[in-house]
């Protein structure tokens, strides 16, 4: 069957398709770090010493997990230096470039001063006295164009360099320039255990550009994802969001994230090929870090959960012009008998079937939102549907979910649709599930998701396949601009 003819089925079911092979098993592991808060540095001895703090407890962290089998640990976005990205010549190094990495053998914990490279040292001599692949974030600064970037590393386990990535598209960083979208080298390394990753950085999940491509283009077939992910209710929580990629892009996924609940950064998660949760937190208390290690079993590459859509559909665009700017959705509460609700924001239209008796006088809401966010330094056009557990009547309750919201109703029917900007394929839709607690669900057993691109209509659907308690649900899509 051709790749047109598969494209144009009716209504295209989400589900994993089977590896051909066994795979390479392996134990990855991630770390949700509290770093310190908002630190500005005053000289270079001081952010060298918060630096050195933050490696130490890397340092026990991959002791630990390395105790425990793993073969690989990701740390979080500005985990070694903090959220506060001034001063950034304080603190950043100059890591080779991806042709020095890709083409020599470089080992920063033999080759390099710990004196001149504090973080490429730490990292690189953590990794080999371990025995495992190192990922961590630290600042890039290229001393030729005097340019600094947000820039992920991965080492292997003899402490070798293998791979870099600067992040392109960030958010709120104005002293960093964004990285190449035609790098000399995609963010794609293979570890001595054989497991192929692709690399990326927070708000780069949300584009096609390089999170996708290395997946479809490159033959990675597990994910590597450090982030400082601040949620945004009711769809965006960084759990959710991770979920979302690992089920649509049928990818194992390990992500970190900080862990600093006062300013919303939390949720971590090491997710199985289609979206199922191995291991995940989210948590609203504040502490120490977490580390979360699951058991995995890579590739080959697999088969995307469905198809990309024609690309005449794609190159069909349309702009979305309206201007939204704090995301306000348009929510229509829901009431007990009813079977079908629709609610619309503009003539964008989200329509549910359902069956809903609600106990404990809870009450939900189905919301509608699109637009171009704006009011930022960054570019969002943004379409979502989303039911949402709502803390009274009042219709804008609504938006103020929190992650840890207990619910006991369940939907015993539970179908939501809509139809999408004709850019919005597998790369730009993101179907979200959170239950009671925060707690996620195994897509591949709870939900099917389908696309259906018929008469031009590019209608996406999800559907409960048995019922759940849910807090947020709904389809989040990011058209293109």
């Amino acid at each position: 069957m051709s790749v047109s003819t598969i494209c144009c089925l009716t209504f295209l079911i989400f589900r994993t398709i089977s590896v051909t092979s066994t795979g390479v098993p392996y134990i990855g592991a991630v770390f949700e770090h509290r770093p310190d808060e908002e630190i500005v540095f005053t000289n270079k001895s001081h952010a060298l010493a918060v630096v050195k703090r933050n490696l130490a407890e890397y340092s026990q962290m991959a002791s630990k997990a390395r105790g425990q089998g793993a073969h690989i640990i990701v740390f979080p976005e500005d985990g070694i230096d903090g959220l506060i990205t001034i001063n950034i010549s304080l603190y950043a190094e100059a890591v080779p470039s991806l042709e020095d990495i890709v083409e020599t053998k470089i080992c920063p914990c033999s080759d390099y001063s710990a004196d001149t490279y504090p973080i490429l040292h730490r990292l690189s001599c953590m990794a080999q006295e371990h025995g495992m692949a190192v990922v961590a974030n630290m600042a890039d600064h290229n001393v030729t164009t005097d340019l600094y970037y947000n820039t992920d590393v991965a080492f292997d386990t003899d402490g070798r360099l293998l791979m870099k990535y600067h992040k392109q598209h960030l958010f709120f960083e104005k002293s960093f320039t964004p990285g190449s979208q035609t790098p000399a080298y995609p963010p794609v390394f293979t570890t001595s255990f054989g497991v192929t990753f692709g690399m990326c950085t927070c708000y780069d999940i949300l584009f096609p550009e390089p999170c996708h491509q290395v997946v479809m283009l490159h033959g990675a077939t597990d994910l590597v994802f450090p982030t400082a992910w601040m949620n945004a209710g009711p769809l965006l929580y960084s759990v959710t969001v991770q979920q979302a990629f690992s089920a649509v892009m049928n990818v194992n996924l390990l992500a970190a994230n900080l862990h600093l609940p006062v300013h919303r950064f939390t949720g971590s998660g090491i997710f199985a090929a289609g979206g199922r949760p191995m291991e995940e937190y989210i948590s609203q208390t504040s502490g120490p870090g977490r580390l979360l290690i699951a058991h995995l079993t890579s590739g080959p590459s697999r088969v995307p959960v469905y198809p990309s859509l024609p690309v005449p559909l794609v190159q069909q665009a349309q702009p979305i012009s309206k201007s939204i700017a704090s995301t306000p959705y348009n929510f229509r509460l829901l009431h007990a008998g009813e079977s079908h609700a629709k609610s619309c924001f503009y003539d964008f239209c989200c329509s549910l079937d359902y069956d809903l008796k609600p106990v404990d006088g809870e009450v939900f809401a189905l919301g509608a939102v699109s637009g171009l966010k704006s009011g930022q330094p960054v570019k969002f056009r943004m379409q979502a549907c989303t039911v949402v557990k709502c803390s009274s009547t009042t219709r804008v309750s609504c938006s103020h979910l929190t992650p840890l919201t207990n619910v006991t109703s369940e939907f015993s029917q539970f179908s939501l649709s809509a139809s999408f900007d004709k850019s919005v394929d597998k790369t730009r839709m993101y179907p979200v599930l959170m239950s009671s607690g925060g707690s996620l669900v195994d897509f591949t057993s709870s939900l099917d998701i389908r696309n259906d691109n018929a008469s031009n209509a590019n209608t996406w659907a999800i559907t409960l396949k048995k019922p759940i308690p849910i807090a947020t649900a709904g389809l989040f899509a990011h058209p293109a601009i």
